[in-house]
């Protein structure tokens, strides 16, 4: 006889937990890209629409030059679409999130682009030093709907 929570046993919760996480990852790739795209630098959006996630490997799309011909002129305002990922998201699977931009790798680590300093690009380093812990926070709330 198995160990029972609850009145169930642990193993019949197993496709829960399961969907739980899933669900968790779900949330944390949408909401670390949503992130990503809004705290970018904009000038006409180009680079916080540039923004994507797949499965296993980096793609290989970039937004056009002419992204937004109204942000080009002067005074126009920044186009921001996310494309979301709209596959099921399973757990034996790691998901990318990318921009494939020449000039990304610059907008994310220079100084330059840092909102209120120095040491890189404050607006990157806070999403990406912050990730591991949002990740396991999300994780636990789905599973504390579960146990």
């Amino acid at each position: 006889m198995g160990a029972k929570v609850k009145g169930r046993r642990l193993g019949d919760w197993a496709p829960e937990i399961k969907e739980a996480l899933a669900t968790g990852l779900t949330k944390h790739v949408t909401l670390t890209q949503t992130a990503l795209a809004k705290d970018s630098p904009k000038d006409t959006g180009r680079f916080a629409s540039s923004w994507f996630v797949l499965p296993d490997s980096p793609g290989t799309e970039v937004r056009p030059e002419d992204w937004n011909p109204v942000g080009i002129r002067k005074g126009g305002q920044a186009r921001v679409e996310t494309d979301k990922y709209t596959g099921v998201f399973v757990l034996d699977k790691k998901y990318v999130i990318y921009n494939n931009l020449p000039y990304a790798q610059r907008v994310c680590f220079d100084p330059v682009y840092a909102k209120g300093g120095a040491g890189g690009a404050a607006w990157f380093r806070t999403i990406q030093t912050q990730n591991d812990k949002l990740l396991n926070q999300r994780l636990n709330k789905e599973l504390k709907r579960v146990l």
